[in-house]
């Protein structure tokens, strides 16, 4: 993380986030003023008094010398207004209260010595708008992805169509009514999201999104309980042995080798595991067999035999040899290897994700990465986090891989850039993805015009994920970092501070004694935010990192207050309708 930090003046004599008691009593006294000569003005021409003075002040004298009489008429209209501005205003600031969020209020002053006006003209839809036009991204697919409203200023805040973002947010912060179901809405084209729970963004998206396209929902073990309607072979990602090398790691990332003790060995039957996984991968994809056959061949080592003949055939016979000879090798040796791999490769033959990876039979799709990045569909893809017992994370993984891949392709043909921007809203990246390139990634795809947004529940989890060094290169390489807060590890915030800025205020201080009174002032400097500030922002309240941005404080919009989201409601309303009418047909028929 860049810790460059920021040191910005304010007012000299005063600390910009108190406010001046002398122009709030002066501003309640003019409001006063302005009330009294309304009320008074009024009160005397309803009355019918039609001659008296219209100015405030000449009224008051003609009044005052009785050249315009006061009537019992004139006050029963009097009391009768106060009466009602009282109630207005007390409605008001019951309104105020009941909507707003105090802890935000007392965070929000910090706004004004952050990124504002013309340092956060990368965020705004105007800077927004003028990155699309340079890309060549047609205006009416909107500024972006939607960020929120900054505190200082109101305007809405945009990711830019060159821009992957990376968040960090704690539980229950609001980040999928705010973040993800917004970035969804928002698309152009094509949409991958994944999850580990089937919520809002499913519920909230997909009766729209099915306007745009087909809706893939891959429901890999049953949180949604929806049947398969389609299926996927993750090897047809696999065409060399470079696919098969990247599959390996996706498959391996979480594996612990097996055989034998600890240092050295433990390191040598994973890579030997490794080697032998992706030459199975590979025949298996060569030959167009089942993803399970490969778990089949770990499982009895001389059936693996099979591969290697599919490997001769198909013109790898280096690769086929590498299989023979861990077949050959020697028994405590070969058993190590290859139950590692059966380890990694267990997951094709996990029951309720076989139902999605093997052909049915029945004529159902298949999905194709290819054809998706090309179309406006939409891919649901749930999977329970990898410590949430069995999980089908690879497999979840090995889809957004094939997805990315393609899309990487199709924007070389294109030139370079998708046309069709390409938007990944990828929750819970640290638990149902585990993809080891993802920080490097992170470094092109935004200019391909491939948009990764990946979330994160903690710092640390970002560092286990991909590592420090890895994990350093994806915050810095992302074009905006949100922290939306709920996290306790003091050394990111403290980071985060410091990126922040500090700004600088004078202080006077006074002192009397016997020869009379002293005043002297002095220089203070402080954090904008510490990291006690940062620990406890509110809820509704992020900050975004942006690279060529000042750090801005954002207030989140759910996505049901956006104008995007109404239409999303209303198209799920008339779906809902549509059903029940369904539904009360079919009844009809039955009876």
């Amino acid at each position: 993380m860049n810790m460059m930090g920021t040191t910005r003046r304010v007012t000299p004599g005063k600390r910009e986030s108190a406010t001046d008691p002398g122009l709030v009593l002066a501003g309640i006294a003019i409001t006063v003023l302005a009330v009294v000569s309304i009320v008074l003005v009024s009160s005397v021409h309803l009355s019918g008094a039609d001659n008296a003075p219209i100015n405030p002040a000449a009224l008051t004298l003609s009044i005052a010398q009785d050249k315009t009489p006061w009537t019992g008429a004139m006050t029963a209209i009097a009391v009768a207004e106060t009466l009602l501005l009282v109630g207005l205003a007390a409605a008001g600031v019951w309104l105020y209260v009941r909507r707003s969020n105090p802890a935000a209020r007392d965070f929000d002053r910090a706004a004004r010595l952050m990124g504002r006006g013309r340092q956060i003209e990368f965020l705004t839809e105007r800077g927004a708008l003028a990155k699309a036009a340079t890309l060549g991204v047609p205006r009416a697919f909107g500024p972006g992805l939607p960020l929120g409203k900054a505190v200082a200023g109101g305007r809405r805040l945009y990711s830019n169509w060159e821009t992957c973002t990376v968040d960090i947010w704690g539980p229950r912060r609001g980040k999928t009514l705010s973040r993800i179901i917004p970035g969804i809405l928002a698309a152009p084209g094509a949409v991958l999201a994944t999850s580990n729970k089937y919520d809002y963004m499913v519920k909230a998206t997909r009766a729209l999104r099915r306007r745009m396209g087909r809706i893939w929902l891959f429901d890999l073990q049953k949180i949604a309980n929806h049947e398969p309607d389609f299926w996927w072979n993750p090897l047809t990602y696999i065409t060399d042995d470079d696919t098969a090398e990247k599959a390996v790691s996706v498959l391996a990332v979480d594996g612990v080798p097996t055989g034998g003790g600890g240092g050295g060995s433990a390191e040598f039957f994973h890579k030997a595991a490794s080697r032998l996984l992706k030459c199975l991968l590979l025949a298996a994809a060569l030959d167009r067999k089942p993803a399970p056959i490969v778990a089949a061949w770990t499982a009895i080592p001389t059936d693996a035999s099979e591969a290697a003949e599919i490997l001769d055939r198909h013109g790898w016979p280096r690769l086929a040899n590498e299989v023979r000879a861990a077949v050959a090798s020697p028994s405590d040796q070969r058993g190590g290897v290859f139950e590692t791999a059966l380890n990694w490769a267990s997951v094709f033959t996990m029951s309720t994700i076989q139902a999605w990876i093997t052909d049915p039979g029945d004529g159902r799709p298949h999905f194709d990465p290819d054809a998706f990045v090309r179309s406006k569909d939409t891919a649901y893809v749930l999977s329970r986090g990898k410590g949430d017992g069995s999980s089908a994370g690879p497999i979840a993984t090995l889809l957004t891989v094939a997805v990315c891949e393609a899309a990487e392709q199709f924007a070389a043909e294109q030139g370079g850039r998708l046309q069709v921007p390409l938007v990944c809203q990828l929750d819970e990246a640290g638990n149902v993805l585990r993809w080891p390139a993802m920080a490097e990634k992170y470094t092109h795809y935004g200019s391909r015009g491939i948009l990764l947004s990946a979330m994160f529940q903690s710092w640390s989890q970002g560092v286990a994920t991909f590592g420090k060094e890895g994990w350093s290169t994806l915050w810095d390489a992302a074009g905006v970092a949100i922290y939306g807060g709920g996290i306790k590890d003091t050394d990111p915030l403290g980071d985060f501070s410091q990126l922040i800025g500090q700004y600088q205020y004078q202080s006077v201080s006074r002192s009397s004694g016997g020869g009379g009174g002293s005043t002297s002032r002095s220089t203070q400097t402080e954090r904008v935010l510490d990291v006690a500030d940062l620990g406890a922002i509110p809820f509704g309240r992020v900050i975004a990192f942006g690279g060529s941005a000042a750090p801005v404080l954002i207030e989140t919009e759910f996505w049901f207050n956006t104008p995007l989201g109404k239409k999303a409601q209303q198209a799920t309303d008339e779906d809902d309708a549509a059903k029940t009418l369904l539904d009360l047909n079919d009844g009809g028929s039955a009876r």
